[in-house]
């Protein structure tokens, strides 16, 4: 068509045209699913690759990087807190930029994500008072937070 963009780049490799060539075939011959004859790379049988137990990933890498710009984990030890509280205060302050939850659905959130193991955050079904008391101790400083955000 006139005008009009290919969505790949026009250079493919040998093998990677062989690929697009099979599956263009195996859809223009479909009707209906039909099983496909297993194909294998180094070992791996292709038709038969799943994923589970998924993470997001990119959203938390803004609000971790944003975190680390504003200089918050540094504000925060100021008033008193341990890193523990830091992390968590982190995971909290995540979830409000990415998805903004209760404190107890942020738990449920949170373990979809990758952000317990980047910020080493244990969940556990008492980390909902862990919260609450981050989420005070946040309040409590939040005059400071506000006036190093601002500046």
């Amino acid at each position: 068509m006139a005008g009009s963009v290919g969505l790949f780049a026009e250079d493919l490799s040998q093998e990677a045209a062989s690929w697009v060539t099979r599956i263009i075939s195996l859809l223009g011959r479909s009707k209906s699913p039909k099983p496909v004859a297993s194909e294998t790379v180094d070992g791996v049988i292709l038709d038969q690759i799943q994923n589970g137990n998924l993470a997001q990933l990119g959203p938390e890498l803004v609000a971790m990087e944003a975190w680390k710009d504003l200089g918050l984990s540094e504000v925060i030890a100021g008033l008193g807190f341990n890193a523990s509280q830091i992390a968590t205060a982190q995971l909290m302050v995540a979830n409000r930029l990415i998805e903004p939850l209760s404190e107890w659905a942020l738990i449920a959130w949170a373990q979809r994500t990758a952000l317990p193991e980047l910020l080493d955050v244990r969940l556990t079904k008492s980390t909902k008072d862990r919260i609450f008391l981050t989420s005070d101790a946040l309040l409590a400083g939040k005059k400071s937070i506000e006036t190093h955000a601002s500046a």
